[in-house]
């Protein structure tokens, strides 16, 4: 009897055990928050952002470096406050922060929140880029991807236009993409071809600007005739292929109304506030306004929909 439990008790010790879960992914599980209605989640950030704000300006203003977890090394890593995008003299914290990976703030909170809804078995996944820090990491989480990008050049292997997908319908289990949604004219034609490469119970997971505001504004749109027809003046962000690309939408809770329109299920901003992650509000000074040039700061949050089945 003795001698039988020793033999299995070896035996378990020999079998391999799953890795224990990372630092950051530890900290991102216990303090992201889910909100599924616009109230709670405004109600919500206009708290954080008076309470907060100010200190968040002050770290901005002292520039420097800072500690912060990632998980490319699941370690600590001292990472630049600085970034190139700013709001009036503040660094813009969606863009800061990056770590040894390549990953900024935001990039780092996507591939976080893929990695909660990670799955014993592989999950195949569209990714909206290719060759890029995000790229590298959900490839070394292990996720079988499938990247693409949208550039000018129609014999690119890797081209596609999320508006009219190359893919076949129920492939993916998983859609990812990263600021990306508001620089497509048809944006609802964008998500309604997420939604039809994604197999039954798959889910879309992807971050864009989102604003304090109940809709979305349209900046610019294209005619008929394919000419370009701007209802505000151009907001241009940064670009890791031309240097520079047009935002057609402001997108505010709409977004939200969109992704159920469409059919997706479980729609929800997940949002995570934790310093230790370098994941602050925007930093943007303005709470919000009714001047949609100026719609005003935003949270670290992370856009998630499954597709019913």
């Amino acid at each position: 009897m003795g001698s039988g439990l020793a033999l299995l008790t070896r035996r378990a010790s020999t079998l391999p055990q799953s890795a224990p879960e990372p630092v950051a992914a530890q900290l991102y599980r216990r303090s992201r928050q889910f909100f599924d209605r616009f109230d709670a989640l405004h109600r919500f950030h206009r708290a954080h952002f008076d309470l907060h704000h100010p200190a968040e300006a002050a770290l901005s203003r002292r520039g420097g470096q800072m500690p912060i977890h990632h998980l490319g090394s699941d370690a600590a890593a001292d990472v630049d406050i600085a970034t190139g995008a700013m709001f009036l003299d503040l660094f813009n914290f969606r863009e800061s922060f990056i770590d040894p990976t390549g990953l900024n703030a935001r990039q780092r909170q996507l591939v976080l929140a893929v990695l909660m809804r990670r799955a014993a078995r592989p999950q195949l996944t569209a990714l909206f880029e290719h060759g890029t820090a995000l790229h590298r990491a959900l490839i070394d989480a292990g996720l079988p991807v499938h990247s693409s990008h949208y550039v000018p050049d129609p014999g690119d292997p890797f081209r596609q236009d999320m508006q009219a997908l190359d893919y076949p319908s129920d492939k993916f289990d998983l859609a990812v993409h990263a600021d990306v949604l508001e620089h497509i004219p048809d944006h609802a034609a964008a998500l309604s071809e997420c939604w039809r490469i994604l197999k039954p119970g798959g889910q879309l997971i992807f971050t864009t600007p989102v604003f304090p505001m109940r809709e979305n504004v349209l900046r610019a749109e294209i005619a008929a005739d394919g000419s370009l027809i701007r209802h505000h003046p151009d907001e241009i962000h940064g670009d890791n292929l031309t240097g520079g690309i047009l935002a057609f939408h402001n997108f505010g809770w709409g977004l939200i109304e969109d992704l159920r329109r469409i059919g997706f299920g479980d729609v929800a901003v997940e949002v995570c506030l934790e310093p230790r992650l370098g994941l602050y509000s925007s930093n943007c000074p303005l709470w919000t306004t009714l001047d949609p040039l100026q719609p005003g700061n935003m949270l670290p949050l992370v856009l998630v929909a499954r597709k019913p089945g």
